[in-house]
């Protein structure tokens, strides 16, 4: 038994039994699992570092997951299962309807803590339509009612703001708001209605001025969808400087309301 000593009177005493939970499953403090739990996952997986860097876990490896800004100790990451539909999520370049948008070859440091030289990238000409696109891929079509959410890592670069849009491959609609890069903030209110709703946006700050931005939306329609990434200064301007440059990585696509952890992709979802 313990005893304390309440208030002033010091005849006063409560009496409280010492009690020990048999469980402790102190997952953000040891980043051990306890020898009784089986743990199984079917493929690899990303996390956070305590350094704030994406770091990825073997199969069957459990990931203990850290706030990316101030590598507090999140504890043991579990998540539902969810597909990348994104094709090459990691060089942009390669996006089928890339239009007027090249890299700037400039070394940059990923938010996996890698450098790559692929990442920035610049307006080819000052049409307006300069962007990243990736349309759907086999296997991604939507119905009607289902969310899907697009998100992306971002960099201000000579330009801070870019536009993010998720829309349905016909493009007969669209949901999209203007991030800046700089402020780490969503600029306005320029969501478009049509086949696309909602328009529901977060943000997510990593080391190197890098933010994870994402938006989602409920289709209303059967249709294939995509994602762009505008290099303009808000979703109606016209056209932009040369020299105009912004970064983006690890762009994900996946059906849910909200985004998991970044699952890499190279030629295939």
């Amino acid at each position: 038994m313990s005893v304390y000593r309440v208030g002033t009177n010091k005849s006063s005493t409560n009496v409280f039994p010492s009690v020990r939970p048999t469980l402790d499953l102190d997952f953000a403090n040891s980043k051990t699992l306890d020898p009784r739990i089986t743990f199984t996952r079917a493929s690899g997986g990303s996390y956070v570092g305590a350094d704030g860097f994406i770091k990825y876990a073997c199969v069957n490896e459990p990931r203990f997951d850290h706030d990316p800004v101030t590598g507090e100790s999140l504890g043991l990451l579990i998540e539902e299962q969810r597909i990348n539909y994104t094709i090459n999520s990691e060089n942009l370049s390669l996006w089928t309807g890339t239009a007027n948008m090249i890299p700037t070859g400039n070394a940059i440091i990923l938010p996996n803590g890698s450098v790559s030289t692929g990442v920035e990238y610049r307006g080819e000409t000052t049409d307006a339509n300069t962007k990243l696109l990736r349309p759907s891929p086999s296997g991604s079509a939507v119905t009607a009612g289902d969310t899907w959410v697009f998100s992306v890592f971002l960099r201000a670069g000579t330009e801070n703001t870019c536009h993010l849009v998720l829309l349905d491959r016909f493009n007969s609609g669209s949901t999209g708001r203007t991030f800046n890069m700089k402020t780490g903030s969503f600029v306005g209110n320029q969501g478009f209605a049509g086949t696309v709703s909602g328009g529901l946006t977060g943000v997510e700050k990593y080391p190197n001025e890098w933010w994870r931005v994402w938006i989602s939306g409920i289709f209303t329609v059967d249709e294939p969808q995509g994602h762009q990434i505008y290099l303009r200064l808000n979703a109606n301007s016209g056209s932009i400087p040369l020299t105009t440059s912004f970064s983006a990585w690890g762009a994900q696509l996946e059906k849910g309301a909200f985004p998991t952890s970044y699952i890499p992709t190279q030629a295939t979802t």
